[in-house]
């Protein structure tokens, strides 16, 4: 296994900043020997941000790649992507990471998280003969029974055996998958993840994927009590810290890595949440 740990995000230039705070979670909290390579996939992110986030990753002696993606591989594709479901081409971008990067393994994470630990343990996992490895999904009863599967994995936090994908074609499946069942997805690439690779996704300890929102749920899958120890938190909820109204736990914390990616936009929102972060 390469000691590189390949590292995989996704966002257009809509999200841009949010992958920056997402990845300078990951620098800030990395051990003294960890060697982080960092892979974007590209929708579009305008130049002028991709250099403001190359010029971060270089000050932490990091490395990175933006790779291009072709819009039209989804073309003619039923996506069921509204304006209503608060979703872009963008969260499709993931199924197309076996034929961009160039790595055994890769980790991969959604832009409304923030990490608070070193990847080493998640990297080491042993997968045996699963594919991916996951986190049981918040809502995994419903989605669960909606599909007619057994597990139901959120796929926010991916470790995934690249190696294994390839030999198997699995990119090829998750197209066929669309192709012939795209009335039943509703949750989008989750649910293509979750339905090929059925039976093959080795489960990760909820640290590694503590999905956070103010629901009922947060609280009785014990999610809201283990986000204040948990090593990756992820926002899942339709608000974002970075948005008006946030009440996920811990959400306060994302603004110490806002503050950290440099952005010199200082809104009425970023000065209220770091007065509530700092006097409390």
């Amino acid at each position: 296994m390469s000691d590189i740990m390949h590292i995989v995000l996704s966002a257009d230039d809509n999200y841009a900043q949010y992958l920056a705070v997402t990845i300078v979670s990951v620098l800030s909290n990395r051990a003294s020997d960890d060697r982080l390579f960092f892979h974007v996939l590209d929708g579009g992110i305008r130049e002028e941000n991709r250099r403001k986030i190359i010029e971060m990753i270089e000050q932490y002696e990091a490395k990175i790649a933006f790779h291009h993606i072709d819009k039209n591989l989804f073309s003619g594709k039923v996506l069921n992507i509204t304006e209503k479901n608060h979703v872009t081409l963008a969260t499709y971008y993931r199924l197309l990471i076996p034929s961009l990067i160039n790595a055994e393994r890769c980790i991969y994470m959604d832009c409304d998280m923030i990490c608070r630990t070193s990847l080493a343990p998640l990297w080491s996992c042993h997968l045996g003969d699963n594919i991916v490895a996951a986190v049981k999904d918040i809502d995994e009863d419903k989605q669960s029974s909606r599909l007619g599967l057994t597990h139901y994995f959120n796929a926010g936090l991916l470790l995934i055996n690249l190696k294994y994908m390839l030999e198997k074609q699995i990119q090829k499946q998750f197209f066929q998958f669309i192709e012939e069942h795209h009335e039943r997805i509703l949750m989008h690439d989750q649910d293509v993840l979750n339905s090929v690779l059925h039976g093959r996704i080795y489960e990760l300890d909820k640290t590694w994927n503590c999905q956070v929102c103010k629901t009922h749920k947060c609280k009785e899958m014990g999610f809201h009590e283990l986000s204040r120890t948990a090593n990756i938190l992820h926002f899942v909820g339709r608000r974002k810290p970075w948005m008006w109204g946030c009440k996920a736990p811990q959400n306060e914390e994302y603004w110490k890595y806002e503050i950290l990616i440099g952005h010199n936009r200082f809104n009425l929102l970023r000065i209220l949440k770091l007065i509530k972060l700092y006097v409390r």
